[in-house]
């Protein structure tokens, strides 16, 4: 059985690496670290954020971040996805592909969320994008409605308390 879980995480590995090969290849990427240490590593980092982003750009994010990092997500990774994705044939497989605890969500606060918050542990990476819309033009979402961070952030930020983040 160990063997298989190695393979899955290499397996892992070599898709989460490849992502970061064809956003070097397509896009210009460049990373600036902000706040007072500027030369931070990715080496305790355990929880990652994308807030106010596009949807439809996250994996040029893949981008910055070092094969080290990756080597690390690839056994410890784990997202929620919704549950409208996550159920989609193509898209859905191709999440699931990603790393080896993707959890699927209902945008409602029931059980699939608590069992999400459950699965995280001291091991446990996320990368965490809860907007899932997009900002128009005038600084709103489709609604008319400012932008704001869902509540879900906080949940698994306390999760966090005692750690550097």
């Amino acid at each position: 059985m160990k063997v298989f879980k190695k393979i899955k995480y290499f397996l892992i590995f070599l898709l989460l690496s490849l992502l970061k090969i064809i956003s070097h290849l397509f896009y210009s990427i460049k990373s600036e670290w902000v706040g007072e240490n500027k030369k931070h590593s990715w080496h305790g980092v355990r929880l990652v954020f994308l807030l106010n982003h596009t949807s439809l750009f996250e994996f040029i994010y893949i981008g910055i971040l070092p094969f080290s990092f990756l080597w690390k997500l690839s056994k410890n990774l784990s997202f929620p996805v919704a549950d409208i994705t996550y159920d989609r044939f193509f898209l859905g497989r191709f999440l699931k592909m990603l790393g080896p605890n993707v959890i699927r969500i209902t945008r409602k606060r029931d059980e699939s969320w608590q069992d999400f918050l459950k699965k995280i542990h001291n091991n446990t990476m996320i990368i965490f994008a809860p907007e899932g819309r997009m900002k128009r033009k005038n600084g709103l979402d489709k609604f008319g409605k400012p932008m704001t961070v869902k509540s879900g952030t906080t949940e698994v930020l306390k999760l966090f308390k005692n750690e550097e983040l």
